[in-house]
Protein backbone atom coordinates (compact mmCIF):
# COMPACT_ATOMS: atom_id res chain seq x y z
CA UNK A 1 0.00 0.00 0.00
CA UNK A 2 2.69 2.37 0.71
CA UNK A 3 3.51 3.88 -2.16
CA UNK A 4 0.88 3.00 -4.75
CA UNK A 5 -1.62 5.11 -5.78
CA UNK A 6 -4.69 4.65 -7.05
CA UNK A 7 -6.67 6.70 -8.99
CA UNK A 8 -10.96 6.73 -8.27
CA UNK A 9 -12.63 7.54 -11.38
CA UNK A 10 -14.83 10.58 -11.00
CA UNK A 11 -18.24 10.59 -12.56
CA UNK A 12 -19.75 12.65 -14.43
CA UNK A 13 -22.76 14.90 -12.80
CA UNK A 14 -26.00 14.15 -13.73
CA UNK A 15 -27.73 17.44 -14.93
CA UNK A 16 -31.60 17.50 -15.16
CA UNK A 17 -33.06 17.38 -18.33
CA UNK A 18 -33.35 20.74 -20.25
CA UNK A 19 -37.11 22.34 -20.05
CA UNK A 20 -38.61 23.36 -23.20
CA UNK A 21 -38.56 27.44 -24.03
CA UNK A 22 -41.21 29.23 -24.78
CA UNK A 23 -42.81 28.60 -27.97
CA UNK A 24 -41.92 30.92 -30.99
CA UNK A 25 -44.72 34.43 -30.82
CA UNK A 26 -45.74 35.64 -34.03
CA UNK A 27 -44.68 39.59 -34.66
CA UNK A 28 -47.36 42.30 -35.56
CA UNK A 29 -48.68 43.05 -39.07
CA UNK A 30 -46.73 44.73 -40.78
CA UNK A 31 -48.24 48.75 -40.80
CA UNK A 32 -48.53 50.63 -44.04
CA UNK A 33 -46.46 53.81 -43.76
CA UNK A 34 -46.92 57.10 -44.42
CA UNK A 35 -46.24 58.54 -47.45
CA UNK A 36 -42.78 59.91 -48.02
CA UNK A 37 -42.24 63.24 -47.08
CA UNK A 38 -40.40 65.88 -49.48
CA UNK A 39 -37.41 67.38 -47.59
CA UNK A 40 -36.38 70.74 -47.48
CA UNK A 41 -34.05 72.27 -50.51
CA UNK A 42 -30.56 72.06 -50.14
CA UNK A 43 -29.40 75.51 -48.25
CA UNK A 44 -26.22 77.66 -49.34
CA UNK A 45 -23.74 78.14 -46.92
CA UNK A 46 -22.44 81.48 -46.15
CA UNK A 47 -19.38 82.67 -47.97
CA UNK A 48 -15.77 82.08 -46.31
CA UNK A 49 -14.88 84.91 -44.64
CA UNK A 50 -11.51 86.88 -45.05
CA UNK A 51 -9.72 86.29 -42.00
CA UNK A 52 -7.65 89.57 -40.66
CA UNK A 53 -4.27 90.48 -41.96
CA UNK A 54 -1.01 89.79 -39.66
CA UNK A 55 0.24 92.00 -37.23
CA UNK A 56 3.34 93.32 -36.85
CA UNK A 57 5.23 93.15 -33.71
CA UNK A 58 6.66 96.04 -31.60
CA UNK A 59 10.15 96.37 -33.51
CA UNK A 60 13.04 95.12 -30.58
CA UNK A 61 14.01 98.19 -28.22
CA UNK A 62 17.65 99.12 -28.27
CA UNK A 63 19.65 99.48 -24.94
CA UNK A 64 20.57 102.99 -24.53
CA UNK A 65 23.77 104.19 -22.60
CA UNK A 66 25.09 100.79 -23.06
CA UNK A 67 24.02 99.77 -19.43
CA UNK A 68 23.28 95.67 -18.96
CA UNK A 69 19.37 94.62 -18.57
CA UNK A 70 18.36 94.79 -15.67
CA UNK A 71 15.88 92.68 -13.69
CA UNK A 72 12.63 94.70 -12.71
CA UNK A 73 11.45 94.44 -9.78
CA UNK A 74 7.30 93.80 -9.76
CA UNK A 75 5.39 96.47 -9.04
CA UNK A 76 4.62 97.79 -5.59
CA UNK A 77 0.87 96.78 -4.38
CA UNK A 78 0.29 97.69 -0.99
CA UNK A 79 2.17 97.13 2.30
CA UNK A 80 4.51 94.15 2.45
CA UNK A 81 2.36 91.69 4.98
CA UNK A 82 5.13 90.48 7.59
CA UNK A 83 5.79 86.52 7.39
CA UNK A 84 5.63 84.97 10.55
CA UNK A 85 7.66 81.47 11.49
CA UNK A 86 5.55 78.78 12.34
CA UNK A 87 6.05 77.21 15.76
CA UNK A 88 7.27 73.97 15.73
CA UNK A 89 6.98 71.35 18.46
CA UNK A 90 7.98 68.19 18.31
CA UNK A 91 6.26 64.64 20.16
CA UNK A 92 8.67 62.05 20.42
CA UNK A 93 7.29 58.26 21.57
CA UNK A 94 9.02 55.13 21.10
CA UNK A 95 11.13 55.77 17.41
CA UNK A 96 8.40 57.93 16.30
CA UNK A 97 8.86 61.77 15.68
CA UNK A 98 5.07 63.65 15.07
CA UNK A 99 5.99 67.25 14.39
CA UNK A 100 3.46 69.51 14.05
CA UNK A 101 2.89 73.13 14.05
CA UNK A 102 0.53 75.78 14.66
CA UNK A 103 -1.40 77.44 11.96
CA UNK A 104 -0.04 81.39 12.04
CA UNK A 105 -2.91 84.06 13.10
CA UNK A 106 -3.72 86.93 10.39
CA UNK A 107 -2.73 90.00 10.72
CA UNK A 108 -5.31 92.60 10.63
CA UNK A 109 -4.62 96.23 10.84
CA UNK A 110 -7.61 98.56 11.76
CA UNK A 111 -7.93 102.05 10.98
CA UNK A 112 -9.85 103.41 13.33
CA UNK A 113 -11.76 106.77 12.42
CA UNK A 114 -10.57 109.57 14.53
CA UNK A 115 -13.95 110.81 16.95
CA UNK A 116 -14.97 114.35 17.68
CA UNK A 117 -14.40 114.61 21.15
CA UNK A 118 -16.46 117.91 21.81
CA UNK A 119 -14.06 119.71 19.04
CA UNK A 120 -17.71 120.63 17.26
CA UNK A 121 -19.43 121.77 20.31
CA UNK A 122 -16.58 123.91 22.04
CA UNK A 123 -16.68 126.29 18.42
CA UNK A 124 -20.58 126.31 18.70
CA UNK A 125 -20.22 127.40 22.60
CA UNK A 126 -17.63 129.46 21.29
CA UNK A 127 -19.53 131.36 18.30
CA UNK A 128 -22.44 131.96 20.75
CA UNK A 129 -20.63 133.24 23.77
CA UNK A 130 -19.04 136.32 21.05
CA UNK A 131 -22.47 136.62 19.42
CA UNK A 132 -24.59 136.79 22.70
CA UNK A 133 -21.89 139.24 24.65
CA UNK A 134 -21.29 136.89 27.09
CA UNK A 135 -17.13 137.17 26.70
CA UNK A 136 -16.61 135.53 30.07
CA UNK A 137 -17.22 132.33 28.91
CA UNK A 138 -14.63 132.36 26.21
CA UNK A 139 -12.28 131.45 29.38
CA UNK A 140 -13.86 128.16 29.25
CA UNK A 141 -14.76 127.35 25.75
CA UNK A 142 -11.36 128.44 23.92
CA UNK A 143 -9.22 126.08 26.26
CA UNK A 144 -12.08 124.03 24.99
CA UNK A 145 -11.07 123.82 21.26
CA UNK A 146 -7.57 123.68 22.50
CA UNK A 147 -8.15 120.29 24.41
CA UNK A 148 -10.32 118.70 22.03
CA UNK A 149 -8.01 118.95 19.34
CA UNK A 150 -5.03 118.01 21.46
CA UNK A 151 -7.36 114.82 21.63
CA UNK A 152 -7.91 114.10 18.01
CA UNK A 153 -4.48 114.19 17.43
CA UNK A 154 -3.89 111.75 19.98
CA UNK A 155 -6.39 109.31 18.68
CA UNK A 156 -5.10 109.57 15.36
CA UNK A 157 -1.38 108.87 16.57
CA UNK A 158 -3.45 105.44 18.23
CA UNK A 159 -3.40 106.65 21.94
CA UNK A 160 -7.02 106.60 22.75
CA UNK A 161 -6.50 106.14 26.68
CA UNK A 162 -5.16 109.95 26.64
CA UNK A 163 -7.63 111.12 23.82
CA UNK A 164 -10.50 110.04 25.82
CA UNK A 165 -9.36 111.69 28.89
CA UNK A 166 -8.68 115.23 27.12
CA UNK A 167 -12.19 114.92 25.46
CA UNK A 168 -13.30 114.37 29.20
CA UNK A 169 -11.53 117.32 30.06
CA UNK A 170 -13.04 119.51 26.75
CA UNK A 171 -16.72 118.65 27.84
CA UNK A 172 -16.28 119.54 31.05
CA UNK A 173 -14.75 123.10 30.08
CA UNK A 174 -17.79 123.41 27.86
CA UNK A 175 -20.27 122.48 30.74
CA UNK A 176 -18.89 124.85 32.87
CA UNK A 177 -19.07 127.88 30.10
CA UNK A 178 -22.80 126.86 30.04
CA UNK A 179 -23.36 126.67 33.21
CA UNK A 180 -21.81 130.60 33.30
CA UNK A 181 -23.65 131.14 31.02
CA UNK A 182 -26.71 130.70 32.00
CA UNK A 183 -25.84 132.09 35.62
CA UNK A 184 -25.14 135.27 34.68
CA UNK A 185 -27.89 135.40 32.27
CA UNK A 186 -30.39 134.14 35.58
CA UNK A 187 -28.43 136.98 37.38
CA UNK A 188 -28.53 140.03 34.64
CA UNK A 189 -32.24 139.56 34.20
CA UNK A 190 -33.21 139.42 38.06
CA UNK A 191 -30.85 142.94 38.01
CA UNK A 192 -32.89 144.14 35.59
CA UNK A 193 -36.49 142.97 37.25
CA UNK A 194 -35.59 144.64 40.31
CA UNK A 195 -34.52 147.56 38.67
CA UNK A 196 -37.78 147.89 36.92
CA UNK A 197 -40.19 147.18 40.19
CA UNK A 198 -38.41 150.49 42.01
Amino acid sequence: MDGVETKVPVENPVYPPQQQGYPPQQGYPPQQGYPPQQGYPPQQGYPPQQGYPPQQGYPPQQQQGGYPPQDVPPPYTGAPVPQQQPVVTQQSTSNVVVVTSQPTPAVVHTVQSVGDYYLTLSIILTFICLFCGTWYSLFCTIPAIIVASSARTSASQGDLESANSKGRVALILNIVACVWWVAVLIILISIIAAGGNN
